[in-house]
């Protein structure tokens, strides 16, 4: 009987893979993943690349070489700026502005450094770089609408530590404003203006030159009561109820001021004489230090530390800091020095 029986041959994977995938030559070189002749596996190693790719990669180099030349500039200016904000977050404006003056010298036109840098120096009252940098941001908007809404707020706050058109006009029409005649333009002023800060705070310095204190103790006050974060009557006030001997007024006064700027050169250095008066030589001495280490030309700071020095017994730190402000060139140095210098006679007290 007749088998009709037939097996279907499926060919196996062996039986396909007869020559070079390429060009179907049988004979292969074994020992690689590819079934490749000698020649065709010859001529993929020796492949030309496109001038594209080669361009590509050049390019590709280039851009790797200019990140690696400028990424630590970038990245030094983007961790100063956000140390300037974690500074201000922490009303420590001394170094809010270092760090924004340093991201501005790398990037002059940053209008948001700018913006910080001007609350900065609002708070340390470095008045020129606050007008400076109000005047560069004039007719700009800010994308950070809280950061914009500080600015405008210091601007309007700004007001009173300039004397207003009408205050200009009123001495303009009196050529001779010296002494006394300054005297009555300022009370006729403040009579009419009864609200002008920055008439009465000039007024109540005039009167901190004659020492008449207590009349000037009376102005800063009402000021105060006015507006109690006002820095220049802070300022002159601290230092003021010292001199009466009224030293716990003195250090609440101080530590006001500190409160709104952690480090302020003048309060700690205010506080450090109040202290230094109060007979807390030591405590006088670590505050006058953090001061001048603030900002190592401030007169006031360098001047402070020297009477810290005297009074801690330390002749030759003392010493040594007169004779580089007798050296110096800066006149207002050696004029608040001059006054470290009479109270070491004891020819001033604190």
């Amino acid at each position: 009987m007749e088998d009709n029986t037939t097996q279907d041959h499926n060919p196996s994977e062996s039986d396909l893979k007869k020559g070079c995938i390429n060009c179907g030559n049988p004979e292969i070189l074994n020992g690689f993943p590819n079934d490749l002749c000698s020649e065709c596996r010859n001529k993929f190693i020796k492949f030309p690349i496109p001038i594209w790719i080669k361009l590509f990669a050049a390019g590709i180099g280039i851009l790797m070489l200019f990140s690696l030349v400028t990424l630590p500039q970038n990245l030094s200016t983007g961790i100063a700026f956000e140390k300037g904000i974690r500074a201000e977050e922490e009303n420590k404006y001394f170094t809010a502005q270092h760090q924004m003056e340093s991201v501005l010298k790398i990037v002059p036109e940053y209008k948001e450094a700018k913006a910080h840098l001007l609350i900065a120096s609002f708070y340390n009252s470095d008045i020129e770089t606050f007008t400076t940098m109000a005047s560069q941001l004039g007719g700009q908007n800010l994308d950070d609408e809280m950061l914009f809404n500080k600015v405008i707020d210091l601007l309007a706050a700004s007001d009173d530590y300039f004397p207003s058109d009408s205050l200009y006009a009123l001495i303009g029409k009196y050529p001779d404003t010296t002494a006394g005649n300054l005297d009555t333009i300022l009370l006729r002023f403040i009579h009419e203006n009864p609200k002008d800060i920055f008439a009465k705070t000039e007024y109540a310095g005039l009167l901190y030159n004659r020492n008449k204190y207590l009349e000037c103790d009376s102005i800063y006050e009402s000021i105060l009561k006015d507006n109690g974060n006002y820095l220049p009557a802070l300022t002159m006030i601290a230092g003021l109820k010292r001199i009466e001997g009224d030293t716990k007024s003195s250090l609440d006064y101080c530590d006001k001021l500190l409160l709104i700027n952690k480090e302020s050169p003048f309060a700690l250095s205010c506080k450090a004489r109040t202290l230094l008066k109060m007979k807390k030589e030591k405590e006088a001495l670590e505050l006058a230090l953090k001061s001048a280490s603030f900002d190592g030309k401030d007169p006031y700071s360098i001047s402070t530390l020297a009477l810290a020095y005297h009074f801690n017994n330390m002749i030759k730190e003392r010493d040594a800091l007169i004779d580089k402000a007798k050296s110096s060139k800066d006149s207002s140095l050696m004029g608040y020095f001059q006054y470290a210098l009479d109270v070491i006679a004891n020819k001033e007290k604190l």
